[in-house]
């Protein structure tokens, strides 16, 4: 008997449904119904999965780590990875769901190191870019000379700087399955599957932060522009967006 059909023989047994199940252990119904089909294509990242499995294991009352190990095996089967380590750095794991607090320092953490390099790196373009460029081209930064222009153009630097968007927003659309994590001004707002086909919006005042699993199966649309793809299909890929 495969894993998935204990646990819905179990569940049937005791006479609950899957939308008590979900209501009694925060799992959703969508990822219940994957893990009692076996269909672990859907699931989030391995973590998370055998985290689900254990609570919904607990909420039955059968034996956690013999299921746990026996959903690894059956779903993990051809996996070369590290089994439970959802790692930032070679210093840095979480070794599973109920280090929550942790994991929300490391992405803090890791949302300011992509804010830092994504400043040095957008300072040195303005600083290349704007000294070989016309003056008043587009919606660009002015570089001031030191000459009679200097102070009859304040008023015009200004409003163009007046005309810069406040806040930052995003939409995410799915054209395949994509597991998501996002960050709004250092608040996660999602972490699940995005499935194919649906969209999600999502606003900030300082900053959001993504991390996609299958960065080729999603289209980003930044403050109303849509982005290059992040990246191929079934890659795992982070940005930082901030207000222009």
């Amino acid at each position: 008997m495969g894993i998935g059909e204990k646990f819905k023989e179990e569940r049937i047994r005791q006479g609950y449904s899957l939308d008590e199940v979900e209501e009694e252990t925060k799992i959703r119904k969508y990822y219940l119904d994957a893990i009692e089909n076996d269909n672990y294509a859907v699931l989030p990242p391995k973590v998370y999965a055998v985290g689900f499995v254990k609570r919904y294991a607990k909420f039955l009352g059968l034996n956690e780590q013999e299921l746990s190990e026996e959903f690894k095996a059956s779903a993990y089967a051809n996996d070369n990875e590290p089994s439970e380590n959802f790692s930032i750095d070679k210093k840095t794991h979480i070794p599973n769901m109920e280090t929550s607090i942790s994991l929300k320092s490391v992405l803090v953490a890791l949302a300011f190191l992509a804010v830092v390099i994504w400043a040095g790196d957008y300072l040195i373009t303005y600083f290349t870019k704007d000294h070989n460029m016309p003056p008043n081209q587009g919606n660009q930064h002015i570089v001031q000379q030191p000459n009679q222009e200097e102070e009859e153009n304040p008023i015009e630097e200004n409003n163009m700087e007046e005309e810069q968007p406040s806040g930052v927003e995003i939409v995410i659309q799915a054209s395949q399955n994509c597991w998501l994590n996002v960050v709004v001004d250092d608040i996660s707002q999602y972490n699940a599957i995005l499935p194919a086909g649906e969209s999600l919006t999502f606003n900030g005042t300082d900053k959001i932060y993504l991390k996609a699993g299958n960065a080729g199966g999603i289209k980003i649309i930044y403050n109303g522009e849509e982005m290059p793809v992040l990246g191929e299909v079934g890659e795992v890929k982070e940005a930082i967006y901030t207000p222009f």
